[in-house]
């Protein structure tokens, strides 16, 4: 099972255009079942996401992330984050999306998808998901 993630084309806009600041807009993760199909050309805020888990143990837009941070590590720019976990949770999913947390799903940009590569689940047990090499890096 190959683990991926992808930016979205409209994240690096974003960026550029001030949408994110990682020091003091929270960032949330949502899951999402097989039934999403990420477009990683179109697909710019969370209202474009689809087929989002409901379920036991799971609240709708998913979890806010802690201890966000940007480091230096060899050259590169990494957004790290401590590993977020759904406790005593109930589903099946297929990604997870990583978003900028606003109060107006049209204004909540999307930055990567988490593609597991099958579909995952917890059954009743936490569901933790952690970021071994960060989220997301820029380097020249």
């Amino acid at each position: 099972m190959a683990i991926t993630a992808t930016i979205y084309d409209h994240a690096y806009l974003s960026l550029g255009l001030g949408r994110f600041d990682f020091t003091s807009q929270p960032l949330k993760l949502a899951l999402c079942t097989s039934a999403y199909t990420p477009n990683y050309l179109d697909h710019e805020f969370y209202s474009d996401l689809t087929g989002q888990v409901v379920a036991s143990g799971y609240t709708a837009g998913g979890n806010s992330l802690s201890g966000v941070t940007w480091t230096v590590v060899a050259g590169r720019s990494v957004l790290t984050a401590s590993p977020v976990t759904w406790g005593s949770a109930t589903f099946t999913c297929r990604y997870a999306v990583l978003y900028r947390a606003d109060p107006a799903p049209t204004a909540a940009p999307l930055l990567l998808a988490i593609d597991f590569g099958v579909n995952v689940s917890a059954n009743g047990t936490p569901f933790p998901i952690s970021f071994l090499n960060g989220l997301f890096a820029l380097s020249n």
